[in-house]
């Protein structure tokens, strides 16, 4: 049996701590990125990068990588779904697992 000095201080620590399910005191960080096209600009620039490390290349410039997705009809971001297409380019390269189909869209030659 307890005491009743240990039952008061084990009811004392139990109030005085914050509640498991009250979120004072809690709160959800900001992303770095402006918009969801920033984060997926920079995810891809992440992903084309350590391919050209790999194969001992310079990496891509933050520009470079902007005039060549700016080139492109489709992932310009005057388009109205740009969003929906550079979404599309870089799900399917993560699930590739290589961002060799994103360098050929966007870097590939023109006729």
């Amino acid at each position: 049996m307890y005491s009743d000095e240990e039952v008061f201080n084990t009811v004392n620590k139990i109030t005085n701590t914050k509640s498991l399910f009250s979120m004072s005191g809690f709160s959800t960080k900001k992303s770095p990125y402006k918009d969801k096209r920033a984060e997926l600009f920079y995810s891809l620039l992440k992903g084309i990068n350590k391919e050209r490390e790999k194969a001992k290349l310079k990496p891509l410039t933050s520009k470079r990588l902007a005039t060549a997705l700016n080139s492109n009809p489709f992932l310009k971001q005057s388009y109205k779904g740009s969003t929906e297409e550079l979404h599309t380019l870089v799900d399917k390269c993560t699930k590739q697992g290589s961002f060799k189909y994103a360098n050929w869209v966007l870097f590939s030659k023109k006729k």
